[in-house]
């Protein structure tokens, strides 16, 4: 009987901890909803009172559901520098990727930025991203918003969405971030082109940016959702870019872990 007795109450503090495992998973779950609804989290929602106050005073609900657009979009390209090359993890494969995003950007229109950390010490772009005709802005910031970068952005009419991609993602991914969402812009990682040398600080740092509200995303996603028909004029040439699929760059830890 005793046995029994114990067995039972084991059994219920099981089902108890799995509730509150859902609980606080469906709670995180509609934190991030409210994020990229356009709503700034105060202080008591973080209580769980979930009192909102509007973020973008003239859209509200522009970050809505992540809907990529060509037009307000711009793409940034980050430190995929030579030095690098040895050391990233699937460094060739975030490079291949990248490389069809921008070679989609000039197609459709998009106008891309291209920064490189410290390139007298890093080295330069490499060259396999075909960016040699573009202007890499030299930076040490973790952060690709420097003063001449915010100037370009400030040119081009002040982009609302950005697409990034580039290394490290612990790091100069992360700060960019979260420097764009700060401004009010809507950020979609190109997950399979981006990376770190560590698969463990990528992984976390995906998540950790999903947590902030950046929409993750993958190469033919963001192809295929900027020109969202087949009769788009520009289709035939997106679509040569997707002959073949996307290089894997061992993401499938990341999503069998949400």
């Amino acid at each position: 009987m005793g046995k029994t007795l114990h067995a039972i109450g084991r059994n219920q503090c099981q089902c108890s901890m799995h509730l509150i495992r859902l609980v606080y998973w469906m709670l995180e779950r509609f934190r991030i909803l409210l994020i990229r609804r356009g709503c700034q989290l105060s202080g008591s929602c973080r209580k769980l009172d979930l009192q909102v106050q509007p973020f973008y005073t003239s859209t509200p609900n522009m970050a809505g559901i992540g809907r990529l657009s060509t037009k307000g979009s711009v793409l940034l390209l980050c430190d995929m520098q030579e030095k690098f090359r040895p050391n990233i993890f699937q460094f060739t494969n975030i490079v291949s990727n990248a490389a069809r995003l921008l070679q989609a950007a000039r197609v459709l229109g998009i106008p891309p930025i291209v920064t490189e950390q410290y390139p007298k010490g890093l080295g330069p772009t490499v060259p396999e991203l075909g960016a040699g005709d573009l202007t890499a802005h030299a930076k040490t910031k973790f952060t690709m918003m420097i003063e001449p970068v915010e100037k370009e952005l400030k040119a081009l009419g002040d982009p609302k969405i950005a697409i990034l991609c580039g290394i490290e993602t612990q790091a100069c991914i992360a700060c960019t971030t979260f420097d764009l969402l700060e401004k009010g812009m809507e950020v979609h990682i190109v997950a399979d082109a981006v990376s770190s040398r560590s698969q463990t600080d990528r992984l976390f740092a995906l998540s950790r940016l999903r947590q902030s509200g950046a929409f993750l995303t993958t190469t033919e996603a963001v192809l295929l959702q900027l020109v969202q028909d087949a009769q788009h004029p520009n289709f035939r040439e997106i679509q040569k870019l997707l002959v073949q699929p996307s290089p894997d760059t061992a993401l499938l830890a990341f999503f069998s872990s949400l």
